[in-house]
C-alpha cells in the first residue's frame, strides 16, 4: 500500500468508494461522464480525468449547470495538453514525458526478442502542472 493510499484511507477515501467511469477520449465523452456522475446520490468533489480533452468535456458540462469550478467541484486532467490553458478555468494538470515514451515503445517495438528480456519497466518522472481548476474543499 502506498503512503497516498493510505492518506486517502485515513480521509475515510477507499478504492471501492471512488467511482471509476470510462469514456471516449472526446470533450463530449467528458460531458456524457460528468452527467453520470451528477447523477449519483453522493457527488464527487473532486474529477480526475484520464485525458485533459476529457476535462474539458467536464468543465463545459459544469458551465452548462452551473456548477462552480474549483468552488464546488475540482478538475485534474491528464498529458498537459494546450487545451489546458484555452478551459475556464484554466485546467490543473498532470504532464508526462510523452517524448520519452515514445522513445521508449519504439526502442521495444524494435528489439529482438532477446533484446526484450533485458528491457527493464521503466518509472518516468510526472508533474503536477497546478492552475485554476483545482482547490482544497470546504469544510
Amino acid at each position: 500500500m502506498t503512503a497516498s493510499s493510505l492518506e486517502l484511507e485515513k480521509q475515510g477515501i477507499t478504492r471501492s468508494t471512488v467511482p471509476l467511469l470510462e469514456s471516449a477520449y472526446k470533450i463530449e465523452g467528458g460531458r456524457t461522464a460528468m452527467k453520470r456522475l451528477m447523477d449519483l446520490k453522493e457527488r464527487p468533489t473532486a474529477i480526475f480525468c484520464g485525458s485533459d480533452i476529457i476535462a474539458a468535456g467536464v468543465i463545459k458540462y459544469c458551465h452548462e449547470h452551473q456548477i462552480a469550478v474549483p468552488g464546488e467541484i475540482s478538475i485534474l486532467g491528464f498529458d498537459n495538453l494546450e487545451i489546458a490553458e484555452l478551459t475556464t478555468p484554466d485546467l490543473t494538470t498532470v504532464e508526462v514525458p510523452a517524448r520519452e515514451m515514445g522513445t521508449i515503445a519504439g526502442d521495444y517495438l524494435l528489439a529482438t526478442t532477446a533484446q526484450r528480456q533485458h528491457m527493464r519497466q521503466r518509472e518516468l518522472p510526472l508533474r503536477l502542472v497546478v492552475r485554476s481548476s483545482t482547490a482544497p474543499i470546504a469544510r
